[in-house]
């Protein structure tokens, strides 16, 4: 998330046991306290894009003003890109991570890409994403 639409912190207990606790608590329990930020346990989602057959000329038409409307939602982007052939230089649809509140937002969002407004896709997948692990940095 963003620093201007942070959550409250969430907060949560583990390790060794507590006198203040009621008899019968689980040893593992503790009092030690784990912050972790509304980041590390927002929960993003993920959009999947599949391009119209023979797509691949209007692609490469709306390419640019593509890739200028990206940097405006930039703060928004956990990660983006084409999947691409074996080969490694057809793209076929993509593939965004976005760290968005609601479904609306993430809808709003794809639907405003040029790819979209341009007709590219022939479908798209919106689903919530888990993140457990991003940039080598585990969030479970």
């Amino acid at each position: 998330m963003t620093a201007d639409r942070r959550r409250p912190v969430v907060r949560l207990t583990a390790g060794a046991p507590s006198t203040a606790r009621p008899p019968g608590t689980p040893s593992e329990w503790h009092d030690d306290l784990v912050e972790r930020t509304a980041e590390e346990t927002a929960v993003p989602y993920m959009i999947e894009t599949f391009d119209r057959d023979n797509a691949h000329d209007r692609r490469l038409e709306l390419r640019d003003e593509h890739l200028q409307y990206l940097e405006t939602v930039a703060d928004k982007l956990l990660a983006c890109g084409a999947k691409l052939s074996d080969d490694g230089e057809t793209a076929d649809g993509g593939l965004y991570l976005v760290d968005v509140d609601t479904r609306a937002e993430a809808e709003a969002l794809i639907e405003a890409d040029p790819f979209s407004r341009g007709g590219l896709f022939r479908e798209v997948r919106i689903q919530r994403w888990r993140k457990a692990y991003l940039d080598g940095k585990s969030y479970l």
